[in-house]
Formats: C-alpha cells, sequence, structure tokens
C-alpha cells in the first residue's frame, strides 16, 4: 500500500495543529486577529495574538508569517521578559525552517531553548517544550532522525505533566512518522496507539481521523490486514456521518491497498474506484491523481491492459498538468507496460522515455538536497563553533576582570590594613611621648623638692647653730 495519502493526511493534521482548525487560515479569522492586534494593550496580548497570525500565515503566505514572527522578536527583545523573548524565537525559528534557512533556524530556535530552559511556570515550561519540538522539527525535515526523536521525547513528560493533549498529539503524530521510517514498527506501533488515546479525550473529530489513519497505517505495516481494514471502514463511517470527503478517499484508497495485498483485485478496484469519484468530485486533484494510479496499477494485475492504459494515461496527464513528479514516475512505468501490452508501442516508448529522464532526475535532485542539508550543516556548525568562541573569548575577558578585581580587593585590604596599622602605630608613639613628658615632668617636681628639702635642712643646721 503507498504510504502517499499517510503523507497528506499527516501534513494537513500538522497545519490544524498550528492553525487551530484546516480552515482558520481564510480571511474573517485573520481580519479578526489584526482588530485584536491593533486594540492590545500590552506586550504579552501583542505578541500572543501577532503568533497566532503567523500560526494563520505560515502555510497561505509563507513571507507573511515571517514579517509577524520578526515583529515577535523586536517587541520582546524591547520587552526583555525570557518567556516572551522565547515564544518570539521559536517562531522566527519555526518560520526559517520551514523556508528553509538552516542557519538562521537554527540560530534562533537555540536562543528561544536557552531563554526557556529556566522558567518554572507552567507556562513557561510548555514553551521550552515546544522550542524542543521545533528543534526536534528542523532535525526531522532535515532527514536526521535520531537527534529528532530526542528532543520529542523531552519534550513529552512536560506536555504530560500540564495535560496539553493537543500538543501531545503532535509529538505522537511525529514520532509514528520518525519510527516508521526508521522501521521500527513495536515503536511506531506504540505511539499510534497513544495518539489514538489522546484523541479519545480530546473528542475532536480531525484528531480522531488523525489517529485512526495513524493507527491504521501501522497496522497495516505489522501485516494485520484485518484489523487495518476495520479501523479504514470506520474512518468511512465517520466520514459519511460527517460528510468529509477528504477522509472518505482518503479510508477507500487505504482500503484498496489493503485488498490489493490481498491479491483481492477485483475488491481494489471497486475502493479505488469510490476513491477516485469522491477525489473528483470534491476536485482533490492528489487524491484523483493516486487513485488513476491505484486503478492502473490493479487492472495491470487482473491483465486488463486497455482499462490499465485508459487510467494510466489520464493519470499521467493530470500528474503532468500538476507537476507531480514523484506520483508522475510511477505512473509512467504502469503507462509504458500497458501501453506494450495493448501494442501502443510509440506511447510505451514515450512513457518509458519520460519515466527514465525523471528518475534521472529525482536521483540529481536528491544528490542535491543531500549537498544542500550538508552545506547547511556546516553553515550551522560554523556558526556555532563562531558563537562557542566568542564565548569562549567572553568567558576568559570575565575570567581577567574577575582576577582584576580580586587584585584590586586585594591591594585595598592590605593598604586598608597599612593605614590601620600605622594609625595604631601614631597613636601609640603619641601616647609614649605623653608618657615621657609626664615623667620628665615629676623628676623635675622631684628635683625641685629635693633641692627645697635640701635648703630647709641647711637652715635647720644654721638655726641649730
Amino acid at each position: 500500500m503507498k504510504k502517499t495519502s499517510y503523507s497528506i493526511l499527516l501534513f494537513l493534521s500538522a497545519i490544524y495543529f498550528l492553525t487551530g482548525s484546516l480552515l482558520s487560515a481564510q480571511n474573517p479569522m485573520i481580519d479578526t486577529l489584526k482588530l485584536k492586534l491593533q486594540k492590545a494593550g500590552n506586550d504579552t496580548d501583542k505578541i500572543e495574538i501577532m503568533n497566532q497570525l503567523r500560526n494563520q500565515f505560515m502555510y497561505v503566505d509563507i513571507k507573511a508569517s515571517g514579517e509577524y514572527a520578526l515583529k515577535m522578536v523586536s517587541l520582546a527583545e524591547k520587552n526583555g521578559d525570557a518567556r516572551l523573548k522565547a515564544m518570539s524565537y521559536n517562531a522566527a525559528g519555526t518560520y526559517y525552517t520551514v523556508l528553509p534557512d538552516t542557519v538562521k533556524a537554527m540560530m534562533y530556535i537555540k536562543k528561544a531553548i536557552e531563554n526557556s530552559q529556566s522558567l518554572r511556570s507552567p507556562k513557561g515550561q510548555i514553551t521550552w517544550a515546544n522550542s524542543l519540538v521545533s528543534m526536534g522539527t528542523f532535525y526531522h525535515m532535515n532527514g536526521r532522525l535520531e537527534p529528532a526523536i530526542m528532543y520529542y521525547l523531552n519534550a513529552e513528560p512536560v506536555f504530560v505533566k500540564n495535560k496539553a493533549d493537543r500538543l501531545l498529539a503532535v509529538i505522537y503524530s511525529r514520532l509514528t512518522d520518525l519510527f516508521r521510517r526508521l522501521n521500527r514498527l513495536d515503536k511506531y506501533s506504540y505511539y499510534s496507539e497513544q495518539l489514538v488515546e489522546v484523541a479519545k479525550r480530546l473528542n475532536d473529530l480531525q484528531v480522531t481521523i488523525m489517529a485512526k489513519n495513524t493507527r491504521a497505517g501501522a497496522l497495516y505495516d505489522l501485516g494485520k490486514y484485518d484489523e487495518s481494514e476495520k479501523m479504514y471502514l470506520e474512518l468511512v463511517d465517520i466520514g459519511t456521518k460527517v460528510n468529509n470527503p477528504q477522509c472518505l478517499a482518503t479510508a477507500y484508497f487505504n482500503l484498496g491497498g489493503i485488498q490489493k495485498q490481498l491479491k483481492n483485485y477485483s475488491k481494489a478496484i471497486e475502493y479505488n474506484q469510490k476513491s477516485l469519484a469522491i477525489s473528483n468530485k470534491q476536485g482533490m486533484v492528489f487524491n484523483s491523481c493516486e487513485a488513476l494510479n491505484a486503478l492502473a496499477e490493479n487492472y495491470l494485475k487482473v491483465n486488463d491492459y486497455s482499462a490499465g492504459f485508459k487510467y494510466a494515461e489520464d493519470g499521467i496527464a493530470q500528474c503532468r498538468k500538476n507537476q507531480f513528479e514523484d506520483l508522475l514516475r510511477n505512473i509512467l512505468d504502469v503507462g509504458a507496460k500497458c501501453a506494450y501490452k495493448t501494442g501502443k508501442y510509440a506511447k510505451a516508448y514515450e512513457f518509458l522515455n519520460e519515466y527514465l529522464e525523471l528518475y534521472r532526475k529525482n536521483a540529481d535532485s536528491q544528490t542535491q538536497k543531500q549537498i544542500a542539508m550538508l552545506e547547511g550543516r556546516f553553515q550551522a556548525q560554523k556558526k556555532e563553533t563562531h558563537i562557542l568562541q566568542l564565548e569562549a573569548e567572553k568567558q576568559i575577558q570575565d575570567l581577567k576582570l574577575k582576577k582584576r578585581s580580586q587584585w584590586i580587593i586585594a591591594l585595598s585590604a592590605v593598604s586598608g590594613l597599612v593605614i590601620i596599622i600605622l594609625i595604631i602605630i601614631y597613636i601609640l608613639v603619641r601616647h609614649r611621648r605623653k608618657i615621657s613628658m609626664q615623667e620628665a615632668r615629676i623628676r623635675e617636681q622631684k628635683i625641685s623638692e629635693l633641692e627645697k628639702e635640701r635648703q630647709l635642712i641647711a637652715a635647720r643646721a644654721v638655726i641649730q647653730g
């Protein structure tokens, strides 16, 4: 079974969580938020509202989203509040991740983590965890799966503690994708179950659809086709009750994939036809191309080459028109086989030649992406190294200043001690001088008394004589 529908639904669910609903980017919501922003009286309210506006614009006008993110940064830096700065840096980091600009994305997300990691309030902790999720997303989008998982798992207990189920659903949906890519089916299955449990608590339709679709995909990968089919049939019931065409088209498409694996090609074709009819009616072009591709493959399996060629040719035309190159490569391969079997050798050659060209182009593109990603990593590492160097220089300078301060304090203490000793010596000398003067006066007084006594004795002797 193809994973394309799962990826598309996962992407849509990501938009849902970022913006509040799949339709929230419409003008009325944006106009309401702009009006609120004009009336906002303090920096906290302004930044909170700008963050909502940034989310609204994220997938409809990336430039406008970035402008609001950078306005948040400017206002938060003037305000100086750590949580507001962290929230704003995180917004800027998310913008540059989507852009993508790996150097700026890394720089802002690191600032967000640094400003929020010491916050202890519930809001502060959630801001920190959101920053970890953004770092995980950065690595996720750049193909570095292990560090992405680490950051998501570090954020998980914060959301659990604060009962932030909606944010937990985002993490669990991301973790299911990562473990699926790593072929860790045990973990993939576990987190898909966790996502279903969160969906039950939230009682939110979009979360429920995403969770059931994820869990059904996990069951399929585990080879539990009966359980997977049962869950996709539940999605059909949900989609029918709430009239959700996207849910119905995706569920029917995946049910067709299960029947194809079970080699029930006629049943697979039946489900594919239903998916195609809904997609065509709703104008869901990508879903239509998927269904056409599946129909062409299944008709090829039952040796109905004419029907297979018909659906392949229609799918090729739509994929070309809408530039769905990944899907086009696959359907060109099927179309070439059907054309060859029906004797349409010119078409078979045309489709095969285009298929090979796209295959080569994709290989070159993947190589360029790898080079660009490595270059981005190098620049980010270079920037990080420069920052670390500056921090080291600052630490050395701080150490020098600290030592200088210590020397100044020590010299001041010694100088003070010397002054105190000199004062004590001065007092002692002065005191001794006073004592010496007193002793001199006493001696003079005694000499005077002795002289008087001598005179009295002499006078007494004269009298006696």
